[in-house]
């Protein structure tokens, strides 16, 4: 083998080692639409493992939440609603592996695997796009 097939190789092989799939393809931020029945009820969206309120407002309204955060860590979500004359509600939206982030291991792009996937949280995809709760009128007196 002479030495332009080598570098001919090696020009090819480079990028994929650099490839972060799930970076690239589907990013970190995911738009979900928050919903309730009746409309204009307040919610809060708390990051499961910190507790903290990582967004608020009146629904409908459509959020922009990041799946995971640096290094290896995937973001859960608690919705709160509230609105007066009803009882407050509660829903889950729990981040996933995205299916990109493997496209990695396939084509050997171990960079992307271990650092800049892990790193920008785009390892991990958020499901669904709404998230829609019914509220009860409140039975207390």
């Amino acid at each position: 083998m002479g030495k332009s097939f080598k570098l001919k190789c090696l020009l090819v092989c480079l990028p994929l080692l650099f490839t972060s799939c799930a970076s690239i393809v589907s990013g970190r931020n995911y738009s979900i639409r928050i919903n309730s029945n009746p409309n204009g009820a307040n919610f809060e969206i708390l990051n499961k493992r910190t507790g903290y309120v990582v967004e608020s407002g009146v629904t409908p309204k459509t959020v922009r939440l990041p799946a995971g955060s640096p290094y290896f860590k995937k973001n859960d979500y608690i919705i709160k609603y509230s609105m007066p004359g009803y009882d407050e509600s509660t829903e889950y939206v729990n981040s996933g592996i995205d299916g990109w982030y493997w496209v990695n291991f396939a084509i050997g792009g171990l960079i992307g695997m271990v650092i800049v996937d892990p790193l920008t949280g785009a390892m991990y995809r958020i499901p669904v796009e709404y998230v829609d709760t019914t509220l009860n009128k409140t039975t207390k007196k």
